[in-house]
């Protein structure tokens, strides 16, 4: 009995018991793969990781998104039609552009405060010589809106630089002109010398800065409303460095195609109402919505609202373009915007693509993980079977081997208790 214990010492055991499979130990001749060595399950975790960062969504578009793109673009194309419109209103299709007149009703009923302030013979307006009475704006300091510190010491002195000549070199007004002086006293201001000016105190000083300031830009407020409207700011800047010689392209591009302030800052409002309109729509939109988008996703479904709406715009620019034949009016600003924003567009579709390309490259080789775990699996299974019939086969010499043992043992017993048997019955006789 104690040789059947061996075989199986947990033989009361009710468990099926596997430990046998750690007597299966590889042979010299099985060939080894360092398969340990490769943590599979966590490759495939970190790649499961991978494959969930790698969003593919888009925002979708809904009738909200194009009511508010055609809508903006619409505000933009307005902004550029009318307020940048030309002196003629397109041959009349619309008012001509004029000076507006600062009445009582002026600005909701401040005009009864500042048309005392709506003076004439401002000293910026002097006539330049060499160039049409209309053309003196693009060739005055007192226009050009980067020139405002020399503008309110023309004002008030009377006297100093006015502009550039069309003649070349600067104009200089030597004396001030009697009326502004006068018109200037009215209103308290009664000096037109800076040494005495400096002398005054501090508050008198600001008064009167202030007040020159209102009819500065009462002044630029009508002249930017009327037919020329006001030049580029910057463009007394440019003539100075071409030695006080205003350039040909600038008094073309001003006078004669009209690509002045306010057809410029219509063109300008065109964008800056585009992006407000739909950056405030975006911003509504990302708090409201249910399902929760990247930072990433929502900036790139902004892009190509405003690409569409901006598109728009551009599409009636083009249309003000051919109506007036004037190749000036060409919004560049929003066609370089439109460039800007369909890269950005593209961009964000190849980043799309390239990361669906890596989340299928990724899959594939989470797949061949998993097949290569199930095939070591596999491969441990048919090992295992394999090593199992010769582990049966050598349980079984063994059990032989002891079993014949146990015979022969059991023989000599019985030889003796034979031998034992034979004594005592020759001693009964």
């Amino acid at each position: 009995m104690d040789n059947l214990n061996d075989l199986n010492p947990q033989h009361n055991n009710t468990d099926i018991d596997f430990s046998y499979l750690k007597r299966i130990k590889p042979q010299s001749s099985d060939m080894r793969m360092p398969a340990s060595s490769l943590n599979i399950d966590e490759e495939i975790k970190r790649l499961q990781k991978e494959m969930s960062e790698l969003d593919l969504r888009s925002i979708p578009f809904d009738k909200y998104d194009f009511v508010l793109i055609f809508t903006a673009g619409l505000v933009g194309a307005a902004c550029d039609i009318l307020l940048g419109k030309p002196a003629g209103g397109y041959n009349d299709l619309l008012n001509r552009a004029v000076e507006p007149k600062i009445n009582n009703d002026f600005a909701f009923g401040l005009g009864n405060f500042l048309k005392d302030y709506d003076l004439p013979n401002n000293p910026i307006d002097k006539n330049i010589p060499g160039i049409p009475v209309g053309d003196h704006r693009l060739y005055s300091y007192g226009h050009d809106l980067l020139r405002v510190f020399r503008t309110v010491k023309l004002m008030i002195t009377g006297t100093g630089p006015v502009g550039i000549s069309g003649l070349g070199g600067e104009v200089i007004l030597e004396q001030a002109p009697e009326k502004w002086i006068e018109s200037l006293a009215r209103l308290g201001i009664a000096t037109n010398d800076l040494q005495a000016f400096d002398t005054l105190p501090l508050d008198e000083r600001s008064k009167i800065i202030v007040k020159i300031l209102i009819i500065l830009f009462l002044h630029l407020y009508k002249d930017y409303c009327s037919a020329r409207s006001l030049p580029i700011p910057g463009s007394t800047f440019l003539a100075n460095l071409n030695n006080n010689e205003m350039p040909e392209f600038l008094n073309e591009l001003t006078n004669s195609k009209e690509l002045n302030l306010r057809t410029l800052s219509g063109q300008a409002l065109s964008i800056a109402s585009i992006e407000l309109i739909l950056s405030v729509y975006a911003l509504i939109r990302k708090k409201s919505d249910k399902e929760i988008y990247t930072d990433e996703q929502y900036k790139n479904k902004s892009g190509k609202t405003k690409l569409i709406a901006h598109s728009v715009a551009l599409a009636f620019n083009t249309g003000k373009v051919i109506l007036t034949e004037n190749p000036a009016f060409i919004n560049l600003p929003q066609i370089i915007r439109v460039v800007n924003l369909s890269w950005h567009a593209i961009k964000a579709e190849i980043k799309i693509n390239h990361n669906s390309i890596e989340k299928i490259d990724l899959g594939v080789i989470k797949n061949k993980y998993e097949t290569a775990q199930t095939l070591i699996l596999l491969d441990d299974a048919i090992y295992c079977t394999k090593e199992l019939d010769r582990l049966i086969a050598d349980m079984k010499d063994e059990f032989d081997r002891r079993n014949n043992a146990r015979n022969e043992n059991l023989s000599k017993d019985f030889g003796q208790i034979d031998d034992l048997l034979r004594q005592l019955k020759s001693q009964h006789r």
